[in-house]
């Protein structure tokens, strides 16, 4: 993050508790805080970072970039929805971005849910070395019923797992981390597979990445399902269940990857991207691929390398310098017309969301539309959707 350099961002949602003298039995408020380790804020600038063209010290232009409207926007929207916003801050250690909404209660009754009810009285145990995510995971757990006990580490959860079946109080199943320091889950996942009386035990495993070679190591242990962080709420919920139900089961356990791609072959890649952040998060995503990604820093570059490269894919940025990306993209379709040559997927990547702007898109000859922020799952299903044999 910009201005966080080392530590975490939390996110955190709760209900403001409602006095008896004023309680709207049709709304509930909620306050969200963004909590940071960041730079923090100087304690006479904490009101003005929220006014037009503000940031708490001039020199964060020069070196974190941004044109001080983030938080006015940001103060306009909640307002707009009836909340407020504040900050508390201490420079040198973090700040607390907060702000409340008030949302109308649900009137509808729930509809009964057969996994919540699988899901009631089960015991979790949770093995990951980052402790918010293991209140994450816990918090997620205790809503929806089972009980859970979380671990730091692959050996202590191995001799928790153990500990419970001697004394006839196992779990049910085990939410791992895959990277961690002292033991990684795939060897923790491993040492439970061997003992006898843990083979059975359901697996959930939880990784920001999935490098293919892993994953096929994984299915080899009859890991029950793979989920990228960070975890949603309704994936984690499903894959559990989907697990617990497989133990009543007869016969193997495929492993299922949630939001991760299957296995593909090695693709060549052109990136065609003024943006060098935006450049950096798409090698980030294709890291632990197979895939080969070539970089070009604008339309004009893009079209000779693609003129003089092998591409299977090409990610295109609609808005650059010198040509932008539709330009490129139409002089990429009549070079491949006059070389007698196959169309290559291209993919246009914008800001824009509008449907009219798809189609401007659709019309400069690409075949599929992206909008930023660029997220991986959808980056690597446009890999798998248009490179599909």
């Amino acid at each position: 993050m910009k201005f966080t350099e080392a530590g975490e961002v939390l996110l955190d949602v709760s209900m403001v508790p409602q006095t008896t003298g004023d309680v709207d039995r049709n709304t509930a408020e909620l306050i969200f805080s963004v909590i940071d380790t960041g730079i923090g804020i100087p304690a006479d600038k904490a009101q003005d970072i929220f006014e037009r063209f503000t940031q708490a010290d001039a020199s964060t232009t020069r070196k974190y970039g941004g044109t001080g409207l983030g938080l006015t926007i940001s103060k306009s929207l909640v307002e707009l929805m009836g909340g407020k916003i504040a900050v508390d801050s201490e420079e040198g250690k973090g700040s607390v971005f907060f702000f409340t909404i008030p949302f109308a209660l649900q009137t509808e009754p729930l509809v009964a849910d057969s996994c919540l009810e699988d899901l009631m009285g089960r015991r979790g145990l949770i093995i990951d070395d980052n402790a918010t995510n293991r209140l994450i995971v816990r918090e997620m757990l205790t809503g929806w019923g089972a009980t859970s006990t979380s671990v730091d580490n692959g050996p202590s959860g191995i001799t928790a797992l153990q500990e419970a079946q001697t004394s006839h109080q196992p779990y049910d199943f085990v939410v791992l981390d895959y990277q961690m320091s002292a033991m990684d889950g795939l060897t923790t996942a491993s040492e439970i597979r061997k003992d006898p009386g843990l083979s059975s035990t359901a697996i959930i495993m939880l990784s920001s990445s999935y490098p293919q070679t892993e994953i096929m190591e994984a299915r080899k242990l009859g890991i029950d399902h793979f989920l990228y962080k960070p975890v949603k709420r309704n994936d984690l919920r499903d894959a559990i269940c989907s697990a617990l139900g497989k133990l009543r089961m007869s016969g193997p356990k495929p492993a299922v990857v949630t939001g991760a791609p299957a296995a593909q072959k090695a693709l060549k890649i052109l990136l065609v991207e003024d943006n060098e952040d935006n450049r950096l998060l798409v090698s980030t995503f294709l890291k632990n691929t197979p895939h080969h990604l070539v970089m070009a820093e604008n339309g004009a570059v893009g079209v000779e390398a693609f003129k003089a490269g092998d591409y299977d894919m090409v990610f295109m940025d609609v808005q650059m310098p010198v040509m932008d990306g539709y330009t490129a993209t139409r002089e990429i379709r009549q070079w491949e017309t006059a070389e007698g040559r196959p169309a290559v997927p291209i993919i246009a990547l914008t800001a824009h969301a509008l449907k009219e702007d798809e189609q401007k898109s659709f019309d400069a000859g690409c075949n599929g539309h992206l909008t930023k922020p660029i997220k991986k799952t959808k980056l690597l299903a446009a890999l798998a959707e248009y490179t599909a044999d």
